[in-house]
């Protein structure tokens, strides 16, 4: 199963009352307009190559609101692979009826 994660803009994510980055990201000099990820599990890293870099980490303190500044404010969803897989399933076989029967 693929890991996902979403890239936002740094200032989107500090707009959250509570952000705090961690000391080992702090040092490194994060502006507003560097692109950062959101991982499933609501951690934020600089890499979206590495998602299991600890060194990476900028924000890690996940709590329910943060879990809801993430669903409402930035719009985070991790994609449900199961349905899309289906979905995309149902509709080539859908298509291949439709061709089989303008055939017939």
């Amino acid at each position: 199963m693929p890991r996902y994660c979403k890239a936002y803009k740094l200032e989107e994510l500090r707009k959250f009352p509570k952000w705090a980055e961690s000391a080992k990201s702090s040092e490194k000099d994060l502006e507003d307009g560097d692109l950062v990820y959101i991982k499933e599990e609501l951690h934020v890293t600089k890499n979206c190559l590495d998602l299991d870099n600890e060194d990476e980490l900028i924000f890690t303190e996940v709590t329910p609101e943060w879990e809801t500044f993430c669903k409402d404010e930035l719009k985070f969803a991790v994609p449900d692979w199961e349905a899309e897989a289906a979905e995309v399933r149902e509709k080539l076989a859908q298509q291949e009826a439709e061709k089989k029967s303008s055939e017939d």
